[in-house]
């Protein structure tokens, strides 16, 4: 096991046991939250989240497979099937619909399905913004039904 340290509210914190090399580890602890109030940045609206971002293939919380346009978030935040608005991502901005759901993913965080390991890792964790286009209805088997932005809508893939 190794021990890494992730950044906290309150600086760096040691995280026991860790296993380098997953996705997952981007999300980092699920007690560090980004910031509750709303923010109005360049360029538009929407609320500040942490983003991360994962490349494991598979089925979503919706029985969707993986692809590029679906995000995992809290479905206490973002119910399954809404879609959004990502800002402040760089070349990852765009809309996206939530698919998914991850333990890791909890209050305000948004985890985006990117093609490949290498560059979810390479996006690590970000502050970006999100705006809210339109409210899930927060079932399963009615959000799998939810269209995924037109590429041209989406942030473009990077390979």
């Amino acid at each position: 096991m190794n021990n890494i340290l992730s950044r906290g509210c309150g600086g760096w914190l040691p995280i026991a046991g860790a296993a380098l090399g997953l996705v997952t580890l981007l999300a980092g602890p699920a007690s560090v939250q980004a910031d509750d109030s709303a923010q109005q940045g360049e360029g538009g609206a929407g609320e500040r989240f942490k983003a991360t971002a994962y490349a494991v293939e598979g089925e979503t919380a919706t029985g969707a497979q993986t692809k590029e346009g679906i995000v995992a978030a809290d479905p206490d935040v973002l119910p399954l099937g809404s879609r959004i608005r990502v800002h402040d991502a760089g070349e990852y901005s765009g809309e996206y619909v939530v698919k998914d759901v991850g333990r890791s993913v909890d209050g305000k965080h948004v985890d985006l399905f990117l093609e490949s390991e290498s560059e979810a890792k390479k996006f690590g964790e970000r502050t970006v913004r999100v705006e809210v286009l339109e409210r899930g209805p927060g079932k399963p088997s009615a959000a799998a039904k939810e269209p995924l932005p037109a590429p041209e809508e989406r942030a473009p893939a990077v390979r």
